[in-house]
């Protein structure tokens, strides 16, 4: 998340701070010889060298403020912490990055940058497709907020904004307690549950967004607010689906948890000429799929198996199965008579071996996906063929971890809150595809572009067969009308909680809700 922070003053000398002290006025300014000028550029008049001199002044008042460390270029672990996972945005350099210690930190950068008009992007996980949890102004970090309570009575788990996938998969299996997580170790739960939030027990256990009880947010103004269906229910509703960034920063959640029990996973796969007639048989499988049944099956390309050979094609399907291995293997026989597998899992496991099971950062490096809804009645065969006729001609790169399509079956206990409950829009969906691409470090300019240009075409070939949905937390900066896509009936009403709670604007991005529908157009 990127932020367009209003100018102001600077902040007092060290203490307790009040959006009222923040903002006290000219005499403040010009009494530390700070101006309310963009904090990247220095003051406007003075000097390279005052300007300079200036600038680390303000810094240093930042870091003042702060319990955590600030993090500039030239401080040790800086280089570490800049990078996103994303690596096609590792060039966005921040000029500072707060390790924010607490909901008092992210409160003082807040205000700080509000003063100071500097820009800022807040990260948990660094996953964002788009690249919005990167700046070239201060970036807030919350990933050292990683406090896991887990309340065993209530049925509940309070968790920091920074904790990663891999957290909860060391603190909940020893208690046979589940949240709805991803797969990839190091995404953060903050921008996950606030985009939605799905994995392969969200069939059955509903959205992590759908599983948020209460919630603690610091927006524009200093506020710190804790928002659930009684305390400022507006704004709790936003913030269920209505991606991360957009009202605030969010530095604690509290999660409904689930009892486990048997759990059973399963891994196939199949020759490439095998995936119409699979994807039929996933398809219909999963028309009927009780809800304690998952799937992701993929169109796949997987590395060269020697320089100078075309990548390896492959269809594949992965997925749990709350229940015995007997009942899982029963309940997947149609597709296991649809072809011949190449590849054959099925077994029982316990929970924490479920999660190093499915554990998994993909995609690596640098890359972009575009994802699409599938409406209720599912994709027919022209869609499988389009797919697979689009990724025969792949134009290739040196990295293949994102390249392909895939299938998330919907449904379930995601499908059944209404669309307009909460944030999340996406409920009478069937499947929800994506299609990407990856590409390496050392790959030329004309090797990117080519990739880029082959997903447009691919997204544009199967066009026809989805619906105009996307996904939020897969986050794409090429979506021209993101937010029909992203939020679809619920946009308005998005707009109308951002103009309550953030009437500046402060927490902007390319794809943020605005402050009026207008902006957005």
């Amino acid at each position: 998340m990127r932020s367009r922070p209003e100018p102001g003053a600077p902040l007092p000398e060290p203490g307790p701070l009040s959006r009222r002290q923040v903002l006290r006025g000219a005499g403040a300014v010009a009494a530390t010889g700070l101006a309310a000028t963009s904090g990247l550029l220095g003051p406007a008049g003075l000097s390279g060298a005052a300007a300079g001199a200036a600038r680390r002044t303000k810094w240093g008042e930042l870091q003042r403020h702060l319990r955590g460390r600030l993090l500039r270029p030239e401080t040790p672990g800086y280089r570490a912490a800049a990078p996103p996972y994303n690596r096609r945005y590792v060039d966005v350099r921040p000029r500072a990055i707060a390790e924010c210690a607490g909901t008092e930190d992210v409160r003082t950068c807040i205000l700080w940058a509000g003063a100071h008009h500097v820009p800022f992007a807040v990260r948990a996980g660094g996953h964002s497709y788009a690249g919005y949890s990167t700046t070239d102004g201060l970036l807030i970090s919350v990933s050292p907020l990683r406090s896991i309570t887990a309340n065993v009575p209530a049925h509940t788990v309070t968790i920091g904004a920074g904790v990663q996938n891999r957290d909860l998969f060391k603190a909940l299996p020893p208690l046979d307690l589940a949240v709805p997580n991803g797969r990839c170790p190091t995404v953060g739960m903050g921008g996950f549950v606030l985009g939605g939030g799905f994995g392969f027990s969200s069939r059955r256990l509903g959205l992590a967004s759908d599983n948020l009880v209460r919630t603690t947010v610091v927006t524009a103004d200093g506020a710190v607010l804790t928002c659930d269906e009684h305390s400022h229910p507006d704004l709790f509703w936003a913030l269920r689906g209505g991606g991360g960034g957009n009202f605030g920063i969010n530095t604690r959640f509290v999660l409904r948890t689930h009892p486990i029990g048997p759990l059973s996973v399963y891994k196939l796969r199949w020759r490439w000429e095998d995936a119409t007639a699979v994807l039929d048989a996933a398809q219909e499988l999963m028309a009927s799929a009780p809800d304690t049944l998952s799937a992701r099956a993929g169109l796949d390309v997987a590395a060269p198996s020697s320089p100078g050979t075309p990548p390896g094609l492959s269809v594949s399907a992965l997925g749990q199965y709350f229940g015995h291995h007997d009942r899982l293997q029963a309940l997947l026989a149609p597709l296991l008579a649809a072809a011949q597998p190449t590849e054959q899992v099925i077994r029982s496991v316990t929970h924490a071996q479920a999660v190093d099971f499915f554990a998994a950062n993909v995609p690596v490096g640098r890359f972009t996906e575009k994802s699409s809804y599938i409406g209720p009645g599912g994709f027919d065969r022209t869609f499988v063929q389009t797919g697979m006729a689009w990724i025969e001609k792949w134009p290739g790169s040196t990295n293949t971890t994102a390249v392909g399509l895939t299938l998330f079956a919907w449904g379930g206990a995601m499908g059944r809150p209404a669309p307009t409950d909460t944030a999340f829009v996406h409920r009478d969906a069937s499947w929800l595809g994506v299609v990407g691409t990856s590409w390496g470090k050392g790959d030329s300019a004309t090797v990117v572009n080519a990739n880029l240009d082959w997903l447009g075409g691919f997204a544009a070939a199967i066009a026809p067969y989805v619906t105009e949905q996307s996904y939020q937390n897969f986050a794409d900066p090429a979506l021209a009308d993101w937010q029909r896509a992203y939020y679809g009936e619920n946009f308005p009403r998005l707009v109308e909680v951002k103009r309550t709670y953030d009437p500046g604007d402060l927490f902007t991005f390319p794809q943020g809700i605005p402050v009026s529908a207008a902006a957005a157009s």
